[in-house]
């Protein structure tokens, strides 16, 4: 729904926090067909207002063709791709991340995978903890 009413963003946003989460990232290739199926309910829906006489059959039928033509978008392949942003820290390497992720790939976007987030994940903290200087030595770094 999000992708639909015009926030690409905050769709890509939702699914990398959920995927950072939920630990589990075997679902996320069938995402684009899942969007497709949750279009097309969403236009058949919609089509079944205008059945039933809907005073803005005309704002409806519009409404139901964006959400085929997003089904039809969704399915569309699209070739893998893999992008890589270096640099210090605090640089703002996670935001331009962000702000590519979106525009990238089969909608939702891209995957942002942050080596922090993976770090804070092997020691078991939530992102927002700052870890001790030790859990950023080279024998760590080359397990994340």
């Amino acid at each position: 729904d999000l992708w639909h009413r015009g926030f690409p963003e905050l769709a890509n946003l939702v699914m990398n926090r959920y995927l950072d989460e939920a630990d589990d990232e075997d679902g996320f290739i069938l995402l684009p067909f899942f969007m497709a199926v949750r279009a097309a309910v969403r236009a058949h829906v919609t089509a079944t207002q205008i059945e039933e006489g809907s005073a803005d059959s005309g704002g409806l039928i519009a409404e139901a063709r964006s959400y085929f033509e997003l089904a039809r978008t969704l399915l569309q392949a699209r070739p893998p791709r893999l992008i890589a942003i270096g640099g210090l820290s605090g640089s703002g390497k996670t935001a331009v991340a962000e702000a590519l992720a979106a525009h990238v790939g089969a909608p939702p976007g891209a995957r942002i995978v942050e080596s922090d987030r993976i770090r804070k994940a092997m020691h078991g903290v939530p992102a927002e903890t700052k870890l001790p200087d030790r859990a950023y030595r080279p024998d760590v770094s080359d397990r994340v």
